[in-house]
Protein backbone atom coordinates (compact mmCIF):
# COMPACT_ATOMS: atom_id res chain seq x y z
CA UNK A 1 0.00 0.00 0.00
CA UNK A 2 1.10 3.28 -0.75
CA UNK A 3 1.76 5.98 1.37
CA UNK A 4 -1.12 8.46 0.08
CA UNK A 5 -3.47 4.85 0.26
CA UNK A 6 -2.20 4.35 3.32
CA UNK A 7 -3.29 8.01 5.09
CA UNK A 8 -6.42 7.93 3.20
CA UNK A 9 -7.02 4.44 5.12
CA UNK A 10 -5.32 5.82 8.42
CA UNK A 11 -7.71 9.23 8.36
CA UNK A 12 -10.63 7.25 7.29
CA UNK A 13 -10.76 4.68 10.25
CA UNK A 14 -9.82 7.83 12.80
CA UNK A 15 -12.75 9.74 11.58
CA UNK A 16 -15.09 7.12 11.70
CA UNK A 17 -13.82 6.31 15.46
CA UNK A 18 -14.55 9.53 15.94
CA UNK A 19 -18.21 9.77 14.85
CA UNK A 20 -18.72 6.76 16.78
CA UNK A 21 -17.45 8.02 20.02
CA UNK A 22 -19.27 11.37 19.56
CA UNK A 23 -22.90 9.48 18.93
CA UNK A 24 -22.22 7.59 21.76
CA UNK A 25 -21.78 10.43 24.38
CA UNK A 26 -24.45 11.62 22.59
CA UNK A 27 -26.58 8.85 24.15
CA UNK A 28 -24.55 9.05 27.42
CA UNK A 29 -26.40 12.57 27.78
CA UNK A 30 -29.74 11.42 26.74
CA UNK A 31 -28.93 8.47 29.76
CA UNK A 32 -27.79 10.22 32.34
CA UNK A 33 -31.12 12.57 31.91
CA UNK A 34 -32.96 9.80 32.80
CA UNK A 35 -33.35 8.47 36.08
CA UNK A 36 -33.78 5.00 35.65
CA UNK A 37 -31.43 4.01 33.28
CA UNK A 38 -28.15 2.05 34.16
CA UNK A 39 -24.96 3.33 33.91
CA UNK A 40 -22.78 1.70 30.74
CA UNK A 41 -19.64 0.98 33.03
CA UNK A 42 -17.10 0.91 30.41
CA UNK A 43 -17.90 4.17 28.72
CA UNK A 44 -14.91 5.97 30.18
CA UNK A 45 -12.53 3.65 29.24
CA UNK A 46 -13.50 3.43 25.71
CA UNK A 47 -13.25 6.97 25.14
CA UNK A 48 -9.71 7.05 26.44
CA UNK A 49 -8.70 3.88 24.68
CA UNK A 50 -10.51 5.67 21.37
CA UNK A 51 -8.63 8.96 22.04
CA UNK A 52 -5.44 7.68 22.58
CA UNK A 53 -5.05 4.72 20.61
CA UNK A 54 -6.58 6.16 17.79
CA UNK A 55 -4.68 9.42 17.80
CA UNK A 56 -1.67 7.91 17.67
CA UNK A 57 -2.66 4.73 15.15
CA UNK A 58 -3.51 7.44 12.55
CA UNK A 59 0.11 9.15 12.74
CA UNK A 60 2.11 6.10 12.91
CA UNK A 61 -0.42 4.17 9.78
CA UNK A 62 0.61 7.30 7.77
CA UNK A 63 4.02 7.89 8.32
CA UNK A 64 4.95 4.27 8.81
CA UNK A 65 2.26 2.41 6.85
CA UNK A 66 4.32 -1.25 6.80
CA UNK A 67 4.67 -1.01 10.37
CA UNK A 68 1.44 -2.84 12.39
CA UNK A 69 1.44 -1.29 15.50
CA UNK A 70 0.17 1.49 13.74
CA UNK A 71 -3.03 0.05 12.23
CA UNK A 72 -3.30 -1.76 15.82
CA UNK A 73 -3.78 1.21 17.03
CA UNK A 74 -6.49 2.36 14.37
CA UNK A 75 -8.55 -0.98 15.38
CA UNK A 76 -8.24 -0.62 18.66
CA UNK A 77 -9.69 3.07 18.71
CA UNK A 78 -12.42 1.97 15.90
CA UNK A 79 -13.86 -1.16 18.22
CA UNK A 80 -13.86 1.51 21.23
CA UNK A 81 -15.71 3.39 19.23
CA UNK A 82 -18.33 0.81 18.11
CA UNK A 83 -18.16 -0.68 21.96
CA UNK A 84 -18.95 2.98 23.55
CA UNK A 85 -21.94 3.53 21.10
CA UNK A 86 -23.37 -0.19 21.02
CA UNK A 87 -23.12 0.02 25.07
CA UNK A 88 -25.09 3.28 25.13
CA UNK A 89 -26.97 2.90 22.61
CA UNK A 90 -28.22 -0.16 23.91
CA UNK A 91 -29.30 1.43 27.19
CA UNK A 92 -31.35 4.04 25.27
CA UNK A 93 -32.98 1.47 23.30
CA UNK A 94 -34.10 -0.76 25.75
CA UNK A 95 -34.54 1.32 29.16
CA UNK A 96 -34.94 4.82 28.01
CA UNK A 97 -37.30 4.04 25.53
CA UNK A 98 -38.40 0.85 26.81
CA UNK A 99 -37.51 -1.60 23.98
CA UNK A 100 -39.26 0.70 20.93
CA UNK A 101 -36.07 1.77 19.11
CA UNK A 102 -34.71 -0.81 16.54
CA UNK A 103 -31.29 -2.07 16.70
CA UNK A 104 -30.84 -2.33 20.26
CA UNK A 105 -30.90 -6.11 21.29
CA UNK A 106 -27.89 -6.08 18.57
CA UNK A 107 -25.96 -3.46 20.25
CA UNK A 108 -26.88 -4.77 24.04
CA UNK A 109 -25.35 -8.41 22.09
CA UNK A 110 -22.23 -6.38 20.41
CA UNK A 111 -20.96 -5.00 24.04
CA UNK A 112 -21.17 -8.63 25.14
CA UNK A 113 -18.23 -9.83 23.44
CA UNK A 114 -16.39 -6.91 21.96
CA UNK A 115 -14.53 -6.48 25.39
CA UNK A 116 -12.77 -9.87 24.13
CA UNK A 117 -10.79 -8.78 20.54
CA UNK A 118 -10.29 -5.26 22.22
CA UNK A 119 -7.76 -7.56 24.98
CA UNK A 120 -6.40 -9.31 22.04
CA UNK A 121 -5.08 -6.67 20.28
CA UNK A 122 -3.64 -5.08 23.29
CA UNK A 123 -1.52 -8.48 23.72
CA UNK A 124 -0.56 -8.05 20.06
CA UNK A 125 1.06 -4.76 20.09
CA UNK A 126 3.04 -6.03 23.42
CA UNK A 127 4.35 -8.64 21.15
CA UNK A 128 4.82 -6.62 18.22
CA UNK A 129 6.75 -3.91 20.15
CA UNK A 130 9.30 -2.53 18.71
CA UNK A 131 9.64 -3.60 15.27
CA UNK A 132 6.57 -4.78 14.10
CA UNK A 133 7.81 -8.64 14.67
CA UNK A 134 7.39 -11.22 17.18
CA UNK A 135 11.17 -11.56 19.40
CA UNK A 136 11.72 -14.53 17.06
CA UNK A 137 10.02 -17.55 15.32
CA UNK A 138 9.33 -19.41 18.27
CA UNK A 139 7.06 -16.90 19.84
CA UNK A 140 4.72 -17.58 16.57
CA UNK A 141 2.44 -20.22 18.25
CA UNK A 142 1.28 -18.12 21.06
CA UNK A 143 0.25 -15.47 18.60
CA UNK A 144 -1.70 -17.69 16.68
CA UNK A 145 -3.06 -18.38 20.50
CA UNK A 146 -3.94 -15.23 20.64
CA UNK A 147 -5.65 -14.67 17.59
CA UNK A 148 -7.64 -18.24 18.03
CA UNK A 149 -9.03 -16.98 21.26
CA UNK A 150 -9.85 -13.88 20.09
CA UNK A 151 -12.22 -15.60 17.54
CA UNK A 152 -13.55 -18.51 19.76
CA UNK A 153 -13.56 -16.42 23.19
CA UNK A 154 -15.89 -13.60 20.87
CA UNK A 155 -18.16 -16.74 19.92
CA UNK A 156 -18.42 -18.03 23.21
CA UNK A 157 -18.93 -14.67 24.93
CA UNK A 158 -21.56 -14.14 22.41
CA UNK A 159 -23.92 -16.41 23.73
CA UNK A 160 -22.98 -16.93 27.05
CA UNK A 161 -26.69 -16.38 29.39
CA UNK A 162 -26.97 -13.48 32.00
CA UNK A 163 -26.46 -9.90 32.50
CA UNK A 164 -24.63 -7.87 30.19
CA UNK A 165 -20.64 -7.22 30.73
CA UNK A 166 -20.75 -3.61 31.81
CA UNK A 167 -24.68 -2.94 32.00
CA UNK A 168 -26.26 -5.37 35.04
CA UNK A 169 -29.72 -4.70 33.37
CA UNK A 170 -30.07 -5.51 30.22
CA UNK A 171 -29.75 -9.36 29.47
CA UNK A 172 -27.75 -10.89 26.45
CA UNK A 173 -30.42 -10.85 23.58
CA UNK A 174 -28.92 -13.61 22.44
CA UNK A 175 -27.36 -15.92 25.03
CA UNK A 176 -28.46 -19.51 24.78
CA UNK A 177 -30.22 -20.79 28.35
CA UNK A 178 -28.22 -23.97 27.64
CA UNK A 179 -24.50 -22.47 28.41
CA UNK A 180 -25.78 -21.38 32.10
CA UNK A 181 -24.28 -23.58 33.75
CA UNK A 182 -20.83 -22.92 31.80
CA UNK A 183 -21.07 -19.66 31.86
CA UNK A 184 -18.96 -18.98 35.21
CA UNK A 185 -16.32 -21.61 34.04
CA UNK A 186 -15.97 -19.70 30.45
CA UNK A 187 -16.10 -16.43 31.93
CA UNK A 188 -13.33 -17.47 34.04
CA UNK A 189 -11.13 -18.90 31.72
CA UNK A 190 -11.75 -15.85 29.16
CA UNK A 191 -10.76 -13.02 31.79
CA UNK A 192 -7.31 -15.22 32.65
CA UNK A 193 -6.29 -15.33 29.04
CA UNK A 194 -7.21 -11.63 28.55
CA UNK A 195 -5.51 -10.29 31.49
CA UNK A 196 -3.32 -12.56 32.38
CA UNK A 197 -1.93 -14.75 29.93
CA UNK A 198 -1.32 -13.02 26.84
CA UNK A 199 -1.23 -10.00 28.59
CA UNK A 200 1.94 -11.39 31.00
CA UNK A 201 3.16 -13.26 27.71
CA UNK A 202 3.48 -9.46 26.25
CA UNK A 203 5.29 -8.20 29.04
CA UNK A 204 7.85 -11.14 28.89
CA UNK A 205 8.19 -10.96 25.12
CA UNK A 206 9.87 -7.48 26.09
CA UNK A 207 11.90 -8.52 28.70
CA UNK A 208 13.43 -10.93 25.94
CA UNK A 209 13.70 -8.24 23.60
CA UNK A 210 15.38 -6.02 26.18
CA UNK A 211 18.01 -8.69 26.69
CA UNK A 212 19.36 -8.86 22.95
CA UNK A 213 18.65 -5.67 22.24
CA UNK A 214 21.08 -2.89 20.63
CA UNK A 215 20.88 0.63 22.73
CA UNK A 216 18.52 2.35 20.48
CA UNK A 217 15.76 -0.69 20.94
CA UNK A 218 16.46 -0.92 24.58
CA UNK A 219 15.45 3.31 24.90
CA UNK A 220 12.31 2.15 22.96
CA UNK A 221 11.26 -0.48 25.17
CA UNK A 222 11.84 1.90 28.33
CA UNK A 223 9.51 4.30 26.58
CA UNK A 224 6.88 1.27 26.70
CA UNK A 225 8.40 0.05 30.17
CA UNK A 226 7.83 3.87 31.54
CA UNK A 227 4.16 4.43 30.69
CA UNK A 228 3.25 0.53 31.44
CA UNK A 229 4.56 0.93 34.78
CA UNK A 230 2.82 4.35 35.75
CA UNK A 231 -0.70 2.29 34.41
CA UNK A 232 -0.02 -0.49 37.23
CA UNK A 233 0.96 1.41 39.94
CA UNK A 234 -2.16 3.15 38.98
CA UNK A 235 -4.27 0.37 38.87
CA UNK A 236 -2.60 -1.01 41.91
CA UNK A 237 -3.73 2.25 43.81
CA UNK A 238 -7.21 2.24 42.71
CA UNK A 239 -8.55 -1.30 42.64
CA UNK A 240 -5.66 -3.50 44.82
CA UNK A 241 -6.58 -4.22 48.28
CA UNK A 242 -9.65 -4.38 50.71
CA UNK A 243 -12.14 -1.43 50.54
CA UNK A 244 -11.88 -0.33 54.08
CA UNK A 245 -8.09 0.79 53.69
CA UNK A 246 -8.33 2.42 50.50
CA UNK A 247 -8.46 6.35 51.75
CA UNK A 248 -10.17 8.10 48.95
CA UNK A 249 -6.83 10.65 48.36
CA UNK A 250 -5.38 6.79 47.56
CA UNK A 251 -7.66 6.40 44.88
CA UNK A 252 -7.65 9.38 43.39
CA UNK A 253 -4.13 9.23 43.27
CA UNK A 254 -4.57 5.68 41.70
CA UNK A 255 -7.15 7.01 38.88
CA UNK A 256 -4.62 9.86 38.30
CA UNK A 257 -1.99 7.15 37.34
CA UNK A 258 -3.68 4.71 35.81
CA UNK A 259 -5.35 7.45 33.71
CA UNK A 260 -1.59 9.07 32.59
CA UNK A 261 -0.62 5.88 32.49
CA UNK A 262 -3.14 5.03 29.60
CA UNK A 263 -3.16 7.63 27.71
CA UNK A 264 0.96 7.77 27.90
CA UNK A 265 1.15 4.07 26.91
CA UNK A 266 -0.20 4.33 23.02
CA UNK A 267 2.06 8.06 23.02
CA UNK A 268 4.80 6.36 24.37
CA UNK A 269 5.00 3.64 21.78
CA UNK A 270 4.73 6.53 19.09
CA UNK A 271 7.59 8.48 20.60
CA UNK A 272 9.46 4.74 20.35
CA UNK A 273 8.55 4.00 17.03
CA UNK A 274 9.04 7.01 15.22
CA UNK A 275 12.38 7.74 17.47
CA UNK A 276 11.42 11.27 18.40
CA UNK A 277 13.43 12.49 20.96
CA UNK A 278 14.08 8.68 21.94
CA UNK A 279 17.06 9.33 24.44
CA UNK A 280 15.16 11.30 26.83
CA UNK A 281 13.89 8.53 28.78
CA UNK A 282 16.61 8.32 31.21
CA UNK A 283 15.89 12.25 32.49
CA UNK A 284 12.00 11.38 32.52
CA UNK A 285 12.53 8.30 34.50
CA UNK A 286 15.11 10.21 36.70
CA UNK A 287 13.13 12.74 37.51
CA UNK A 288 10.02 10.49 38.19
CA UNK A 289 12.03 8.54 40.53
CA UNK A 290 13.66 11.45 42.71
CA UNK A 291 10.65 13.53 42.83
CA UNK A 292 7.62 10.70 43.09
CA UNK A 293 10.48 9.45 45.89
CA UNK A 294 10.26 12.86 47.23
CA UNK A 295 6.55 13.47 47.09
CA UNK A 296 6.05 10.23 49.42
CA UNK A 297 8.85 10.96 51.92
CA UNK A 298 7.33 14.64 51.89
CA UNK A 299 3.85 13.33 52.83
CA UNK A 300 4.91 10.62 55.40
CA UNK A 301 6.50 13.49 57.16
CA UNK A 302 3.99 15.88 56.89
CA UNK A 303 1.01 13.56 57.92
CA UNK A 304 3.41 12.41 61.21
CA UNK A 305 3.97 15.74 62.16
CA UNK A 306 0.47 16.97 61.77
CA UNK A 307 -0.83 14.00 63.66
CA UNK A 308 1.14 14.51 66.30
CA UNK A 309 0.88 17.87 67.22
CA UNK A 310 -2.95 17.22 66.21
CA UNK A 311 -3.25 14.97 69.48
CA UNK A 312 -1.16 17.49 72.18
CA UNK A 313 -3.03 20.11 70.35
CA UNK A 314 -6.29 19.05 70.25
CA UNK A 315 -6.20 16.15 72.49
CA UNK A 316 -3.69 17.72 75.88
CA UNK A 317 -4.01 21.67 75.37
CA UNK A 318 -7.66 21.68 73.96
CA UNK A 319 -6.57 24.00 71.28
CA UNK A 320 -7.43 24.59 67.25
CA UNK A 321 -5.03 21.99 65.36
CA UNK A 322 -4.32 24.42 62.59
CA UNK A 323 -0.85 25.87 64.43
CA UNK A 324 0.19 21.82 64.16
CA UNK A 325 -0.94 22.20 60.12
CA UNK A 326 1.06 24.84 59.84
CA UNK A 327 4.39 24.15 61.46
CA UNK A 328 4.48 20.59 59.70
CA UNK A 329 4.12 22.56 56.39
CA UNK A 330 6.93 24.63 57.50
CA UNK A 331 8.98 22.08 58.85
CA UNK A 332 8.32 19.87 55.37
CA UNK A 333 9.24 22.90 53.08
CA UNK A 334 12.21 23.32 55.09
CA UNK A 335 13.15 19.67 54.51
CA UNK A 336 12.39 19.54 50.96
CA UNK A 337 15.59 20.44 49.52
CA UNK A 338 18.07 18.62 51.78
CA UNK A 339 16.39 15.33 50.98
CA UNK A 340 15.65 16.03 48.00
CA UNK A 341 19.27 15.87 47.22
CA UNK A 342 19.75 12.78 49.23
CA UNK A 343 17.15 10.95 46.97
CA UNK A 344 18.88 12.43 43.82
CA UNK A 345 21.97 10.74 44.79
CA UNK A 346 20.71 7.51 45.70
CA UNK A 347 18.91 7.20 42.57
CA UNK A 348 21.94 8.44 40.38
CA UNK A 349 24.20 5.92 41.94
CA UNK A 350 21.56 3.40 41.39
CA UNK A 351 20.46 3.93 37.44
CA UNK A 352 23.55 5.74 36.52
CA UNK A 353 26.71 2.75 38.23
CA UNK A 354 29.63 4.09 37.62
CA UNK A 355 29.07 7.46 35.84
CA UNK A 356 31.27 9.64 37.66
CA UNK A 357 28.40 11.46 39.94
CA UNK A 358 26.46 11.22 37.03
CA UNK A 359 24.10 13.07 36.76
CA UNK A 360 25.51 15.67 34.94
CA UNK A 361 22.50 14.34 33.02
CA UNK A 362 19.67 14.14 36.12
CA UNK A 363 20.50 18.25 36.24
CA UNK A 364 19.41 18.76 33.03
CA UNK A 365 22.28 17.44 30.20
CA UNK A 366 20.66 15.21 27.76
CA UNK A 367 22.29 11.71 27.28
CA UNK A 368 25.28 11.33 25.45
Amino acid sequence: MGTRAAAWLAWSVCALSLILISLGLLFLVLNRSHPVAPAFEFAFRSVVIMASCSSVGVLLASRRPAHPIGWLFGALGLLSGVHLFSGEYAVYALVVEGGSMPGGRVAAWITCWLWVPINALLAFVALLFPDGKLPSPRWRPLAWLNGAMAVAGSLAAAFLPGPTPWIGAVDNPFGAEGLGAAKDPIDGTLEVLSYGVFGLAGVVSLFFRFRRAGRAEREQIKWFAYAGAILLLGAVLLYAGPESIRMAWIRQVGFALWFVGFVGLPVAIGIAILRYRLYEIDIIINRTLVYGSLTVAMAIVFEAIDATLHYFLVTIAHVHSLPGSIIAALVVGALFDPVRHRIQRFVNRYLYPGEAGAPGRPEGAGPP
